[in-house]
């Protein structure tokens, strides 16, 4: 608690996402939990666009294999889709 009251005051706190700890302004660790890949994005200073944009290979793998199993979802020109049906009363 005095922790958060000194940082609430101004103090300096180190954050070392490598050795994940918080060091206080008298020089004592304090240990956290984060999670892997979130920790590695923060070091690499990766966003989540930025980690998705890292598997690209990967996402046009799937998008090609999509367009030929599946080619009506993947034709975005509308003058190639069908007439809209309509219901007369």
């Amino acid at each position: 608690m005095a922790t958060a009251r000194e940082a609430a005051n101004g103090a300096l706190l180190t954050v070392d996402l490598v050795e994940q700890t918080i060091q206080t302004p008298q020089g004592a660790p304090i240990a956290f939990d984060i999670d892997a890949q979130r920790r590695q994005a923060l070091i690499e200073g990766l966003d989540d666009i930025s980690r998705t944009l890292e598997r690209q290979p990967e996402i046009a793998v799937w998008q090609s294999r999509d367009r030929t199993g599946r080619p009506w979802i993947w034709n975005l020109d509308p003058a190639d889709q069908p007439a809209a049906m309509s219901c007369a009363s």
